[in-house]
């Protein structure tokens, strides 16, 4: 009978079957992750997480498979780029906010308007964090003619304007 641990230059090494078996039985890591009993994962976990050097896609993963109460409306998000928190990161807990099967809160995001998105690229909050909340909270846009000069005088990027033209032309069928 074959062994499953052999020696291979002096050290040990676990035979193919059995590393399969091994990875069959403990699931990936995303699956353990979700698994940790009753754990509600918050941004202050999430900071912790970064501060402790712990790999950023480590991190993502925790946030995309565990239960939470992420706070990420506007001024969460400004919060969380304050503390230099990576846009992956943030848009994963945008994203996880969202997930009615992870999110422990019922309604927990806000509607966007124009002074919000106005507010989060005065705070210099990542352009793909701003779609990311134009994409996943109820739009309240004005897209109007004014409303759109005063997203333009206010240096809006004009891709964050064409998603919100977008978005409320959606929200208004």
């Amino acid at each position: 009978m074959k062994s499953l641990v052999t020696n291979w230059g002096g050290t040990a090494r676990l035979s193919g079957a059995l590393l399969w078996l091994v990875v069959a039985l403990l699931g990936s890591p995303v699956q353990a992750f979700a698994q940790a009993d009753g754990e509600v994962l918050t941004n202050q976990g999430v900071l912790d997480m970064v501060s402790s050097k712990l790999n950023r896609d480590i991190v993502v993963a925790k946030v995309t498979s565990t239960s939470n109460a992420f706070d990420v409306t506007v001024n969460g998000v400004v919060n969380l780029t304050e503390s230099k928190l990576h846009q992956e990161i943030i848009r994963a807990m945008i994203v996880s906010a969202g997930d009615e099967k992870r999110a422990v809160q019922a309604k927990r995001q806000e509607a966007m308007t124009n002074q919000a998105v106005i507010y989060l690229v005065v705070s210099k909050v990542a352009r793909p964090v701003i779609l990311s909340m134009i994409q996943n909270n109820e739009p309240l846009f004005d897209v109007s003619a004014n409303g759109l000069v005063q997203l333009s005088q206010a240096k809006v990027h004009s891709e964050i304007i064409r998603a919100m033209v977008a978005r409320a032309g959606l929200a208004a069928q």
